[in-house]
């Protein structure tokens, strides 16, 4: 028995080169038509880590952001977490001038909070997100609208072995306000004050738009070798049908997200000291949506103390994906987008930070016509996700 073990392990080790070099291939062609890419612009998608690796996530276990990115993986996880965590993502001009007070601090962000308990096999959270729209200045003041999304997730997922597939509920509401006047007195204290009473503090008008929906996702999990598939749009249970229940196989396919992911084992030192781990992962996100198909890729380097105090780097790249006879314009970085993060754990608190810069706008600064692009109005976009857990 033992003899006949090994020799399963030994060939597992020997395909898993070609097995990982078929499925890559496959995935980039996998998609048709073009999509047209561009600087996130709300919170939901995950928190700053996510963003660091380019979105490339569907087939990693080892993700924070399972409940929402792939729930299958819940059934993976090894420990019960309570997390809350606040993100703040914005985009600035290249050519800003931030003398200019508040007006250029805030320009169009999303900030949102959210409460989740994560458990092996299911999960349970709530989220709020606030995109704000910068309208200018007004006099002494700022005037901006508001438009805010407050949701529920309820995961669950199962398994057997290194398969496991699992779902997710999601109830979304969107409300909105308009014409808030925040006071760029220069004072923090007051601007504070202002946002609060402004902005979170503060009654919404419902907007109508409301979404109740049921995603799917597969996973495969060998350790360092792992591959997920995940729809965030496999049941519609507000459809204008008579049913008011959907299953449509094109909307299914047109929110497939697929992935695979490649880690090595972390270098276990004496007792509990781990040194380094590597991850690269490769996504094509939304599959069968021509107008918003993009590929993702990442990479990530951890130096591991424990298990709850690492630090990590992360490089990413996303683009829209071409039709089969022009698959290889994902090379041409000039029309997509960059992405670099730190993250680290600080046992009972998570900092995540990300960059993301237009590939146009990156290759200008190797041809140091950088000013060109600040005049077009070009712009970059950072995120910060600061969390707490026990």
């Amino acid at each position: 028995m033992d003899n006949s073990r090994k020799l399963t392990q030994t060939n597992r080790k020997k395909l898993m080169p070609v097995i990982t070099s078929l499925v890559i291939a496959l995935f980039l062609l996998a998609s048709v038509q073009l999509f047209s890419a561009h600087l996130p612009q709300t919170t939901c998608d995950g928190d700053a880590r996510v963003l660091g690796l380019g979105g490339a996530v569907t087939g990693s276990a080892a993700n924070t952001n399972m409940h929402s990115m792939n729930p299958a993986a819940l059934f993976f996880l090894p420990e019960a977490r309570l997390h809350v965590g606040i993100d703040y993502l914005d985009s600035f001009p290249l050519d800003v001038d931030f003398g200019d007070g508040l007006v250029s601090f805030i320009q169009d962000p999303s900030v949102s909070y959210n409460i989740h308990y994560t458990a092996n096999g299911w999960s349970f959270g709530v989220f709020s997100d606030y995109c704000i729209d910068n309208r200018g200045p007004i006099g002494d003041d700022l005037m901006v609208d508001v438009e805010r999304t407050n949701g529920m997730e309820v995961g669950f997922s199962f398994g057997i072995g290194p398969l496991a597939v699992g779902a997710d509920l999601r109830a979304a509401k969107k409300s909105a306000l308009y014409q808030r006047r925040i006071q760029d007195s220069g004072d923090l204290v007051m601007i504070a004050t202002d946002l609060l009473q402004e902005i979170f503090l503060a009654e919404y008008i419902p907007q109508g738009e409301e979404s109740f929906e049921m995603g799917l996702g597969l996973m495969m999990d060998y350790g360092s070798f792992a591959l997920g598939a995940y729809s965030e749009k496999f049941v519609d249970f507000f459809d204008d049908t008579a049913s008011g229940v959907s299953i449509d196989p094109e909307r299914i396919l047109a929110g497939l997200d697929v992935g695979i992911s490649l880690s090595t084992d972390p270098f276990t030192g004496f007792g509990n000291l781990r040194l380094v781990r590597l991850l690269a992962a490769l996504d094509v996100h939304n599959l069968g949506d021509a107008g918003n198909r993009t590929v993702n890729a990442g990479m990530e380097g951890s130096l591991m103390l424990t298990n709850r105090l690492s630090l990590s780097v992360q490089l990413g790249y996303y683009k829209a994906l071409p039709d089969f006879e022009d698959v290889l314009s994902i090379l041409e970085i000039e029309d997509g987008f960059f992405t670099a993060g730190v993250s680290a754990d600080l046992i009972f608190m998570t900092v995540n930070t990300a960059l993301v810069v237009p590939g146009n706008v990156l290759t200008a600064v190797f041809d140091n016509a950088l000013s060109t692009f600040a005049a077009a109005g070009d712009r970059v976009s950072g995120k910060v996700s600061l969390g707490f857990f026990l």
